[in-house]
């Protein structure tokens, strides 16, 4: 499993739960309406030793328990909707909590499932910041995520080496 693959995994299982979209923090492109959660990596690959290696069919496999740390932040905004004023701050925090309770229930048992296992949720903390002309309402928590990672690379086998002396 990849990095790339668990942020998958989580992004995917998050979106199905919450019903929001679960977006890449500061990426360049249109910004869905609110409210929504980001996601980014603190550290993306903490390698914990204790690899092991194989060969087969011209690969070398390598395998090793695996963390990463991401961030998981929920986000909104004040403004006017058909149903009256929302109030970012609250709809974010609303928001952040079910984040974080589907990951403290549901999700750990989930992602053990795939092979993911949650060592540690931060608490829930205040990560607004002011934009241009509006404030993003943010609150967000971390969680500390261990994996085997397996990789490979080519490495033809030696057939029939014979060791000639001189």
């Amino acid at each position: 499993m990849t990095a790339k693959e668990v942020r998958n995994i989580i992004s995917r299982r998050l979106h199905g739960f919450i019903g929001q979209p679960v977006i890449l923090h500061e990426q360049d492109v249109g910004e869905p309406a609110p409210p929504l959660l980001y996601y980014r990596f603190i550290s993306p690959l903490i390698p914990l030793g204790g690899a092991s290696i194989w060969h087969e069919g011209g690969k070398q496999y390598r395998r090793e328990p695996t963390e990463t740390t991401m961030s998981i932040t929920a986000v909104s905004y004040d403004r006017n909707s058909s149903n009256g004023y929302i109030h970012g701050d609250d709809e974010a925090l609303e928001l952040a909590e079910r984040a974080i309770s589907w990951m403290l229930h549901i999700g750990r048992h989930d992602l053990l499932l795939e092979g993911i296992t949650v060592v540690e949720i931060s608490n829930v903390q205040c990560r607004s910041n002011l934009m241009i002309n509006e404030v993003a309402r943010q609150y967000g928590f971390d969680v500390r995520l261990r994996f085997e990672r397996t990789t490979t690379i080519d490495m033809q086998d030696i057939k029939d080496g014979n060791i000639k002396e001189n």
